[in-house]
């Protein structure tokens, strides 16, 4: 890069060397300006946008545009499903988390998008289900917070005893 700027292939690779999420970020953006239909790095900026939710609409944008290549791609579909949860569109999140469920089976924040997805799209005790596996692989912060209240939403309410 300091020979050439201007050096596509090497800029992409330093965009994916690149430890900081935002400074990859601003990289990946680069290369699509140099290159606008360059599939890789709409892939790699789709999944760096969506890991921190800040842009779901250009995540989704570039993630349904790469995904033109990357049709069977687990990573995209599991993008595509998380911002379809942000965005309001649960049972279409549902779809896309299950199609990839196999590849992701030891991952708390893949179990934590499915169990949202599904109770918000009815499912309570598969939410439940989802969400305590969440738990159980060490998801933490302010989703294992959302994921314990939606599992106590997701609760029915205890029977009455009649006295």
């Amino acid at each position: 890069l300091a020979a050439n700027p201007e050096d596509l292939a090497a800029l992409f690779v330093s965009a994916l060397g690149e430890p900081d999420a935002k400074t990859s970020s601003t990289k990946l953006e680069q290369v699509l300006k140099q290159s606008p239909d360059f599939l890789p790095a709409k892939r790699q900026l789709a999944i760096l946008l969506s890991a921190n939710g800040s842009n779901d609409a250009r995540a989704m944008e570039l993630a349904t545009q790469a995904r033109a290549l990357y049709t069977t791609d687990p990573e995209l579909t599991r993008v595509l499903g998380a911002i379809n949860l942000r965005q309001g569109n649960a049972s279409r999140a549902v779809g896309l988390l299950e199609s990839v469920r196999e590849h992701f089976q030891a991952d708390g924040a893949f179990w934590y998008h499915l169990g949202m997805a599904r109770s918000k799209s009815g499912q309570a005790r598969e939410g439940t289900a989802a969400l305590n596996k969440a738990l159980e692989l060490g998801l933490g912060g302010t989703d294992a917070e959302q994921a314990r209240k939606q599992i106590a939403a997701n609760s029915p309410p205890p029977a009455k005893t009649g006295n």
